[in-house]
């Protein structure tokens, strides 16, 4: 409590995660039966599985099935703004229309997308492995969508805070895009560098997906964290 009697905010997320069966090991439970968790480690490990796949020769293949894993949450992510059911909005700034901010999504996210193109030119590719990838990645990411359609199409969400939630589960699909590019160019050692940023994606995905599994919205933590200047 601080000194007017209140629970501090980091107290009320301790409640809030409590309340909602956090623990780690609980985490470690659902991970050994919740299938959930096993398809992202399968789909994860099998992309180093198959056919084709060269990393000391096609290293941009692993790559571009990362890049299209993530332009495919996207799509999917335009899809559900478009048709899903959300809580007005609750902010002046905000957007009022879904559409109208699908559509700003679409540029907004299309366009940080389409500068990798100029830093990872599509050379040396095997656009069989790149398929087979992104089917893999694909089915993770529907099955992700149904497993989760409840909790996002029921108006748990406001739109606007909605639009961002695409960005924070690409943050491990970019940092291995990112980070294998430059280390793999600079060491030339792709096989190492790939198993261990694919490792730290895995873990990173891991981790989103219980986070969410939670439901713990941004409403939530706005009204954890409640704006001072309000």
């Amino acid at each position: 409590m601080d000194q007017s009697g209140k629970f501090s905010p980091n107290a009320r997320l301790a409640v809030v995660l409590r309340q909602k069966g956090s623990s780690w090991k609980k985490f470690f439970l659902g991970f050994i039966t919740h299938p959930a968790y096993l398809i992202i480690l399968i789909s994860n490990i099998s992309i180093f599985f198959l056919p084709g796949l060269d990393l000391r020769h096609n290293a941009h293949s692993f790559i571009y099935i990362y890049l299209f894993q993530s332009l495919l949450i996207g799509l999917v992510h335009i899809i559900k703004l478009n048709f899903y059911r959300f809580a007005p909005a609750s902010r002046s700034t905000d957007w009022k229309n879904p559409h109208a901010i699908s559509i700003f999504f679409a540029v907004h996210y299309g366009f940080f997308h389409f500068i990798y193109f100029f830093f990872i030119p599509p050379e040396n590719l095997n656009w069989n492995v790149i398929l087979y990838g992104t089917a893999i990645n694909g089915t993770v990411i529907i099955y992700n969508s149904f497993r989760h359609y409840r909790q996002e199409s029921d108006g748990h969400y406001n739109a606007n805070d909605f639009m961002f939630l695409p960005y924070v589960r690409i943050v491990p699909i970019h940092i291995a895009v990112i980070i294998g590019g430059f280390l793999s160019a600079l060491t030339g050692n792709f096989v190492a560098v790939f198993v261990v940023l694919a490792i730290i994606k895995t873990a990173m995905e891991l981790l989103l997906e219980y986070i969410q599994t939670l439901g713990i919205s941004f409403q939530s933590l706005s009204e954890i964290y409640p704006n001072k200047n309000e």
